[in-house]
């Protein structure tokens, strides 16, 4: 991987930023793909890949930050209150009656 650096700011919803020019390999077919909608978009190549790949980061963090959670949850008591739980009855039965 060939790495420079520059300043520059590729999308909208990130602060210009210190930039890495990098050499990837990617199919053929993909770059005719992503030519052809940066065309449409009226927006270089570069700032294409660069919220794509933002976007597939971005995605990649939720689903480790639920993995946690989920984790958390399995650990965790879920089982109610027996306290709050014949208080819930009692109400319910007011409600009901």
């Amino acid at each position: 991987m060939c790495r420079t650096s520059g300043t520059t700011g590729y999308t909208e919803s990130v602060a210009p930023e210190r930039t890495v020019k990098i050499t990837v390999s990617i199919p053929a077919s993909l770059f005719d793909g992503a030519d052809r909608l940066a065309r449409r978009r009226g927006m270089p190549r570069s700032r294409l890949y660069a919220e794509a790949l933002q976007r597939y980061v971005e995605e990649d963090s939720e689903s480790e930050v639920t993995r946690q959670l989920d984790e958390m949850a399995a650990e965790m008591d879920t089982s109610m209150d027996p306290v709050v739980k014949e208080l819930q009855q009692r109400a319910l039965a007011r409600n009901d009656g």
